[in-house]
């Protein structure tokens, strides 16, 4: 079952959006009538369980899914309809025209995820298959994850930008925060940094151009919108989050709030029986991660040296809560312990998986290679390699052919510390890499220096070492049981983003202009007039519970372009809970990115 109440409980209602979205898809599975057979974009599978889940459509009438898009596919023949659910891409038009060709007395539907496009319209014509198959555009653009949290599920949009130099995507973010600003009013000031912020505020304001006179009279829930480009903060996504929710991502991998195990290291309790077969056993276990399940809520923030202690508490006050039973010697007593023994029930099966979860994490931090990785990235993050230093480790790594994702990182992360490579040390890199892994690394090679991640040192750029200093990027002693600094999501390590949006707040930028000239792309300052410009005060049902009193803080919508991670995204709700912070943080991203994933998605 997926849950979705906890939507509903942040400063803005983020339940309406997927009402809403439920609605559309509703009405155009309606539109197509008699049975259906449902063949999803991979990609698109787990954003969309959050939206709809599978007993509704089958109240819908369909019939049968296929959980992938690929040539070779056999179709049920069961359904009167097969429904295809795409992302706009053209690879998926030739699927498309092979299972026309091959299956017969069928009618074809293709559902496009948000829109249709023309390249894949022109693709289906030249297939000969376009008069075949009826289009439909399904507007679904942004996925809510968490109260606070939103993603776009757009994971190449960086590589298109920076790399392909494909700006398409950028006009999808416009319309995003313009169905956004339709729900909750339009937000009257706009800040950022980057070439990519820029061009979506100029998308932004030619959408509400056309839109002029039709906008919804919405009162402003928003006071700020934070627009910010990946390329400003290159360095944070490389760094090893030490999150509980971090690691969790870093090793296993979560996607839209679900993460997959492989069955044999989890109990047998959470094993899902596969239907129509009692005696196959799963081959994997998928969990739902999000802030519906308290002790997650009480776990995922968390840098992971606090989690033990944390799961051995609550284990003692269950084991209490289960002890109370032989103290109940009434009737009245009795009754009021078997009404609270579900709850009691469904904690200890909570506490049962975070246990199980956290030791398969320790298992993995208590390799002698992730420490001396963690030294390893320490050391650039502190500045204290320069740009003609060969790092021992990296060297090692390289020899001992350690993961390819792991060496480029630390080779990028040394990179953007030391201001580039002078050209020896460069070639060197390479040259290293490309002899151990493969000449195919080439084309890696050549993508990191054409978005940045790898560059040549240039004298005059004072570049991270002014930023170290002057935003203390790094913090000795980080207190990870009670944190007094973001840095605490990765041990000593202040994501740069997240340094930007806590000088936002205060002092202000006024006071960091040096650094705003030496990050890439415009430094923007905006406001959108709208008729309603009174703010709205929706409390939160986290906020007040902590007492911090949300109510008198500015709402901003911070969005990254280009992807954010779960540590970055944790050490703004830190900043959101903290009483000398006049901003609380609600984040969309275009998609949630580890360090593996963003180098994955360059290669």
């Amino acid at each position: 079952m997926v849950s979705t109440g906890h939507l509903s409980s942040g400063r803005l209602n983020l339940a309406q959006i997927r009402e809403s979205y439920v609605r559309d898809m509703l009405n155009l599975l309606d539109s197509v009538g008699g049975t259906k057979c449902l063949i999803w974009d991979e990609e698109l599978t787990s954003p969309v369980a959050t939206v709809i889940e599978y007993h509704i459509l089958k109240a819908r009438g369909v019939v049968y899914m296929i959980q992938s898009c690929k040539m070779g596919m056999e179709i049920a023949t069961v359904a009167q309809n097969v429904i295809f659910i795409l992302r706009p891409r053209s690879k998926y038009m030739d699927v498309v025209a092979d299972c026309i060709k091959h299956t017969k007395n069928v009618d074809f539907h293709i559902f496009f995820v948000p829109r249709a496009s023309f390249p894949c319209q022109q693709r289906l014509e030249k297939l000969g298959v376009f008069g075949s198959v009826q289009i439909h555009q399904l507007l679904i653009e942004v996925f809510p994850l968490d109260p606070d949290l939103m993603s776009m599920d757009l994971d190449g949009l960086f590589r298109e930008c920076y790399v392909d130099g494909d700006t398409s995507q950028l006009l999808a973010v416009a319309r995003a925060l313009s169905m956004l600003q339709s729900l909750f009013g339009v937000i009257p000031y706009v800040r950022g940094k980057g070439v990519q912020a820029q061009r979506i505020l100029e998308l932004m304001a030619r959408l509400r151009k056309e839109l002029s006179g039709k906008e919804s009279p919405q009162v402003a829930q928003i006071d700020t919108l934070f627009l910010l480009d990946r390329s400003v903060d290159l360095l944070s996504p490389l760094a090893t989050q030490l999150t509980y929710e971090g690691l969790l991502d870093e090793m296993y991998g979560i996607k839209d709030s679900f993460i997959k195990f492989p069955a044999e290291v989890i109990p047998e309790e959470f094993h899902v029986k596969t239907p129509n077969s009692s005696e196959k056993k799963p081959t994997t276990v998928i969990f739902q991660l999000n802030s519906s399940e308290d002790l997650y809520v009480a776990l995922r923030d968390r840098n992971f040296n606090t989690v033990g202690p944390v799961l051995n508490q609550m284990a003692k006050q269950l084991s209490k809560q289960y002890d109370e039973r032989h103290e109940a010697k009434t009737i009245s007593a009795m009754k009021d312990f078997v009404s609270r023994l579900p709850k009691i029930q469904e904690t200890k099966r909570s506490l049962t998986k975070h246990c199980t979860l956290s030791e398969l994490v320790q298992q993995r931090i208590s390799n002698p290679d992730f420490t001396e990785d963690l030294y390893c990235e320490q050391e650039f993050l502190r500045g204290e390699y320069g740009p003609d230093q060969i790092h021992p480790h990296i060297e090692n790594c390289i020899a001992l052919g350690r993961p390819l994702l792991r060496v480029i990182r630390l080779i990028c992360m040394h990179s953007l510390t030391a201001n580039g490579f002078k050209p020896k040390l460069m070639e060197h890199y390479k040259r290293e890499v490309v002899h151990q892994y493969g000449i195919e690394t080439l084309t890696l090679l050549k993508n990191l220096e054409k978005c940045g991640l790898l560059k040549t040192y240039v004298t005059s750029q004072k570049g991270y070492s002014m930023m170290l200093k002057t935003l203390r990027l790094t913090v000795d002693n980080v207190n990870d049981m009670e944190p007094q600094d973001p840095a605490f999501v990765h041990q000593m390590y202040a994501p740069l983003s997240v340094r930007l949006l806590q000088f936002y707040g205060t002092p202000g930028w006024r006071a960091i202009t040096d650094i705003l000239e030496v990050l890439p792309g415009a430094t923007i300052e905006d406001y959108q007039h709208a008729a309603a410009t009174k703010l709205q005060r929706r409390n939160s049902r986290e906020s007040l519970q902590s007492g911090h009193g949300s109510e008198d803080k500015k709402l901003c919508l911070v969005v990254f372009i280009g992807g954010c991670t779960f540590a970055e995204i944790t050490a703004l709700r830190w900043l959101s809970q903290q009483g000398d912070c006049s901003l609380e943080f609600v984040v969309l991203t275009t998609s949630i990115i580890s360090g593996d994933r963003f180098i994955k998605t360059l290669m």
